[in-house]
């Protein structure tokens, strides 16, 4: 568990260290000219809608656009963006980061009068909250996820509310009490209690609605508040007590909302410990300590983390160096110690890092079965293999129980995805179905609901099985997955019987970080998607052969040659072709295709040359 210290506020140091040091200088500087840009010629309105960051796309082709603060309004943004047809989403989407980068303006600027004592800052933060606190009311109620009316989501208001609770912390004794009392009238009050209406159960975004509670709660020094933060029906306590499993990792096993969940308890921590509340809630902040290094446990010799559920991008890196150093002033890890004290921001400024006094080693990644997660690890010889064998919640999942990732060596074989931004149609047709992962298909169609899983074997050594027996209904899997002589062994079995004795497209998908060099006998398929679900219309260049109970693909992966061998009793099917990747476009991969009721599709991926 990481070291736990109560957080520093030494505005008095900041100014020492200002004046003494060249580099903070500049940085001085620099801050200064952001907000002084900002603050001038942009403002919010109350005619603007919020909308949802995964809108900003282009209405034609759902391409992500990129937002810039150089656009005061985002009629401007529109016509900056050549070919872009304005839509009502993407105008919204567009408010939406303008209120995020705002918000963060305004934490500058209250910071700077701190720091220097010009009164120009301060009167621009007052001005700033005298209009959200004047106009909260007048913003229509959102309800898409959650209740919101400075946002669409109750999720993203929560974020803006931490912000700004941090302005009044700041600003501390320098706040009008007429101000103050205001903002909590117009703004803050109404805001928590719409907080408190959703998502009263166990879940991310109910971690940054109550960690946005409970700041508003020190900010006004509200006892009444800060119970119903931490201690109501799904307040913080609960919260880390049922949503942390004992494996230390967030239970909607998505390894970056792990990361985002433990950014919004850090959050709330550090505040607690400002104020001096944090002796109420210690167990809880030890449990946020093991979150924070938990991930690094899962992480491939590659550097990179697997990626179960459906994470914007990936494979992410691990260790979040980022995220280690955004948690320093509470929980002090040797790694977040030695990023912070690279960093020139805030934090660093008030509350100077100190260097390490342990190793930054990472702890030994070994083979481990995570029930509690339902994922398991296997590492042997050169092999690493992740197992994601169930899961805990339908948040955030996906078509993909009995999903695998692996490495050899440092050499990424094959991995998950992830996906992209929620507003593109190929996150829901594509990247959260069965064909997008590595797993056993039935007539196209992957895993039907999440469900736990059952464990049928684990042995350190190299072996895990385990079945899902409602994978969809009357179709039951199974895997077990084999590290042994140097080489990979996966046997996938599915059975089904929701269709009485006529015979099913059983399938299976295997994606691959390598270039595959094709036998003789394919041809282009054009048919390839046809009577299939919307998904198979996202592979390109896909040719397909046929074959009886054995074939051998070799495969480059690097420097390393593989060689893949599929076995599958009888005739079947195989098909080749490009899969999309959100971070390099394409990938290739494989899908095995046999009509029956029930087979069993055998991989062998062993190493050419070792």
């Amino acid at each position: 568990m990481a070291e736990v210290r109560v957080p520093l506020e030494d505005w008095d140091g900041a100014k020492g260290r200002i004046r003494r040091d060249p580099e903070w200088q500049k940085w001085l500087v620099r801050k200064q000219a952001e907000v002084d840009e900002w603050r001038g010629p942009r403002r919010d309105r109350v005619e603007w809608i919020a909308g949802v960051r995964s809108d900003l796309v282009n209405p034609k082709d759902g391409r992500s656009l990129a937002w810039s603060p150089k656009w005061s309004t985002p009629e401007d943004f529109i016509k900056g963006q050549p070919g872009i047809a304005a839509s009502r989403p993407l105008r919204e989407a567009w408010v939406y980061y303008f209120r995020r980068h705002h918000a963060e303006r305004l934490s500058d600027a209250a910071r700077l009068f701190r720091l220097t004592g010009d009164m120009v800052y301060r009167d621009w933060v007052v001005s700033q909250l005298d209009f959200y606190a004047a106009n909260y009311s007048k913003w229509p109620l959102q309800t898409r996820n959650g209740k919101a009316r400075l946002m669409a989501q109750s999720v993203d208001e929560a974020v803006l509310l931490i912000a700004y609770a941090d302005v009044i912390h700041i600003l501390g004794k320098d706040l009008p009490e007429a101000s103050k009392h205001r903002w909590q009238e117009g703004l803050f009050k109404p805001a928590a209690d719409l907080l408190e209406t959703s998502f009263q159960q166990i879940h991310n975004i109910a971690c940054w609605q109550r960690s946005a509670v409970g700041q508003i709660a020190l900010a006004f020094d509200n006892n009444e508040l800060w119970r119903k933060a931490v201690d109501g029906p799904f307040g913080i306590r609960r919260q880390i007590a049922e949503g942390v499993t004992g494996d230390h990792l967030w239970f909607e096993q998505s390894l970056a909302y792990h990361d985002y969940t433990v950014q919004a308890l850090l959050s709330f921590m550090e505040r607690a410990a400002l104020a001096g509340r944090s002796g109420e809630l210690q167990k809880e902040t030890r449990i946020v300590a093991d979150m924070l290094q938990a991930p690094a446990l899962l992480r491939f010799p590659t550097g990179t983390l697997p990626n179960p559920g459906d994470s914007i991008g990936g494979p992410f890196k691990s260790p979040n160096l980022s995220l280690l150093a955004n948690a320093y002033r509470v929980f002090p890890t040797p790694l977040g110690l030695a990023t912070a004290l690279r960093q020139f921001n805030w934090d660093t400024l008030v509350d100077p890092p100190t260097p390490p006094a342990g190793m930054t080693a990472l702890p030994e990644v070994r083979s481990r079965n995570l029930e509690a997660s339902r994922m398991a690890l296997l590492r042997r010889g050169h092999w690493q293999v992740f197992f994601l064998y169930g899961q805990l919640s339908a948040s955030h999942a996906q078509a993909e129980a009995l999903n695998f990732e692996a490495t050899y060596r440092d050499t990424d074989i094959t991995h998950d995805s992830g996906t992209v931004s929620y507003g593109q149609p190929i996150h829901k047709d594509y990247y959260q179905t069965g064909l997008a992962h590595n797993v056993p298909l039935i007539n196209g169609f992957g895993q039907a609901r999440w469900d736990r899983g059952e464990l049928l074997a684990f042995n350190e050594a190299g072996v895990v099985r385990a079945r899902q027996l409602t994978y969809r209904s009357g179709t039951s899997a199974e895997r077990q997955i084999d590290v042994q002589g140097g080489s990979l062994i996966d046997s996938v079995s599915i059975e089904t019987t929701a269709f009485g004795e006529k015979p099913q497209r059983l399938g299976l998908a295997l994606h691959v970080q390598g270039t595959v060099k094709l036998p003789e006998g394919f041809a282009v398929d054009q048919t390839f998607s046809q009577l299939k679900p919307p998904s198979f219309s996202y592979w390109s260049k896909v040719r397909t052969a046929g074959f009886r109970d054995r074939a051998v693909f070799d495969t480059q992966f690097g420097n390393q040659k593989m060689r893949i061998t599929f076995s599958v009793p009888g005739a079947f099917k195989i098909s080749h072709g490009l899969a999309p990747d959100p971070l390099q476009k394409t990938h290739e991969a494989f899908y095995l295709e046999k009509e029956a009721t029930a087979t069993t599709f055998k991989t062998i991926i062993e190493p050419v040359g070792d």
